[in-house]
């Protein structure tokens, strides 16, 4: 596992950020419609507004982004994909409520910041871990 930038890996990359981008574009809306609408918790909110992106890039990842077609199996990699997500949604939560308790930001500036730890973080889970191609697995 090479951490070298091949033309497979850059691809990937920019595919990821592709989703990504619609994710956040997506995730930032709904967390918007939650958080100052709704008037919902921005903890709660982020959570929830996290499983829906989490559904989103899983789908798109698991079908363009690493491995197009049929070559994973779609249940079993969306345990350990919602799994690493799951972490990534915890840690967003806890991160989260630290920089709103410990600054006077908006909590939409706090999650803007996350962010990009957050882009990284996933990528690194779903490239190496969650949506890996294993053992017998077709290429």
């Amino acid at each position: 596992m090479a951490l070298s930038i091949g033309r497979t890996n850059l691809m990937e990359m920019v595919k990821f950020l592709f989703v990504g981008g619609g994710n956040f574009i997506l995730t930032l809306v709904l967390f918007y419609v939650f958080v100052s609408i709704w008037h919902l918790d921005p903890v709660f909110s982020i959570a929830a507004v996290s499983l829906i992106g989490l559904l989103f890039t899983y789908y798109l990842n698991h079908t363009w982004v690493f491995l197009p077609g049929d070559k994973l199996d779609f249940r079993k990699n969306l345990i350990r994909y919602a799994t690493a997500n799951g972490f990534s949604i915890v840690a967003n939560m806890i991160l989260l409520r630290v920089l709103l308790v410990s600054t006077e930001l908006s909590a939409f500036f706090a999650q803007l910041i996350l962010v990009p730890f957050l882009i990284a973080l996933n990528f690194v889970t779903a490239k190496f871990w969650s949506l890996r191609r294993r053992e017998g697995e077709s290429e």
